[in-house]
């Protein structure tokens, strides 16, 4: 996560947004395992309607491979069931908008 100035990245993200015209969408950051240079807030900050994901909140202690970023196949399924049971508590669909979120 040490991207320099991560505020430049604010126009990227919202054009990446912007072309999903409204579509559902969930932007999941990946887990983090080391500080954050601010890119994460950048996003969080930006990617409406989107919903951002943070997996840090929910996976703790991930298990990594041995190069310490990432995740061993433990932490993939860990991280992967945490993932699906968020959607899973988040999902307020209809017929007609079947993977619709709830607001924040």
């Amino acid at each position: 996560f040490d991207i320099p100035n991560p505020e430049q990245r604010v126009h990227s993200v919202k054009r990446l947004v912007q072309h999903l015209e409204g579509r559902p969408c969930v932007w999941i950051s990946p887990p983090r395992w080391k500080q954050d240079s601010g890119v994460l807030d950048v996003i969080r900050n930006n990617v409406a309607p989107c919903r951002f994901l943070d997996s840090d909140e929910i996976v703790k202690d991930l298990s990594r491979k041995s190069d310490g970023i990432h995740p061993d196949d433990a932490g993939r399924e860990a991280w992967a069931d945490a993932v699906f049971s968020w959607l899973a508590r988040e999902r307020r669909g209809t017929a007609g908008r079947p993977w619709q979120l709830r607001e924040e």
